[in-house]
């Protein structure tokens, strides 16, 4: 068995530098972490496995940070000393969360607003369809999400955990009686919001990523995450999906959908 010695902030960094180009964001956001750590013997197979999980690790916390970033309200000065934008629901984040994760749905959720919503600008609806799949979106940036209970989740204690413990963001729980938490607010720091303002807007490499929240927010952004998740449930693919199996794709409906709609192919 082949075994290499090496730090595993080394595998971190080469993993993001090798299969995805956040090696400027993990620089950016999470340096302030990261120790000197003792070089330890890892196998080939070992550090092929570390270099997934990092990718995975930094994908999702940044993913969360930029829901909470792009979605979140303007706070009041000195409503909460160190914090500039607060978001409300735990509900909405995996809403969102999911839309970000699935092109497919998104698509889906844009044509049957579409033929819906009489002020929506079919043949703006109608690039965006086109760009999604042009561009594969929905093989490429697909990320799977289970279906649990209430439909798409995915626990996020984690992700928030870490966040928090960078200070980049803080959150009030709400407890009913019995203890068990009712709602969450999340506040994101001004430290966070300098990091992707003077830092991360300017990275080609996770445009994407931003892109795709500017437009979801000018669609979704004032629905509620309840109400999402309703329309996410019409979906047939999606309501009959087994509890913790994951939520299929839905790329041959949305042509259908889309060739219905506008009478070409997709």
């Amino acid at each position: 068995m082949t075994f290499i010695i090496i730090n595993y902030y080394s595998i971190i960094l080469l993993s993001l530098k090798k299969n995805f180009p956040l090696i400027e964001l993990f620089l950016l956001l999470f340096n302030n972490i990261m120790d000197s750590l003792t070089p330890q013997s890892y196998t080939i197979e070992e550090t092929e496995e570390i270099e997934e999980l990092t990718i995975r690790f930094y994908k999702d916390r940044f993913r969360v940070l930029l829901i909470l970033y792009f979605f979140g309200y303007e706070l009041q000065p000195n409503e909460r000393k160190g914090y500039a934008k607060a978001f409300k629901s735990e509900v909405k984040i995996q809403a969102l969360d999911f839309l970000i994760r699935n092109p497919d749905y998104l698509a889906y959720e844009l044509l049957a607003l579409a033929e819906s919503d009489p002020e929506i600008n079919k043949d703006e609806v109608k690039k965006i369809v086109k760009k999604i799949f042009g561009d594969n979106e929905p093989t490429i940036r697909r990320m799977e999400m289970e279906r649990f209970f209430y439909g798409a989740y995915e626990d996020i204690d984690n992700i928030i955990s870490f966040l928090k413990s960078i200070n980049f963001i803080d959150f009030d729980s709400k407890r009913r009686t019995d203890g068990t938490v009712a709602s969450k607010i999340y506040y994101v720091s001004e430290a966070a919001i300098e990091k992707i303002e003077k830092g991360l807007k300017n990275m080609p490499s996770i445009q994407w990523y931003f892109d795709r929240c500017v437009l979801i927010k000018r669609f979704f952004g004032d629905t509620l995450g309840s109400d999402l998740k309703i329309s996410q449930y019409k979906v047939e693919e999606y309501k009959n999906t087994l509890y913790k199996t994951y939520i299929s794709s839905i790329t041959d409906k949305v042509k259908e959908m889309y060739q219905k709609f506008y009478g070409e192919e997709l």
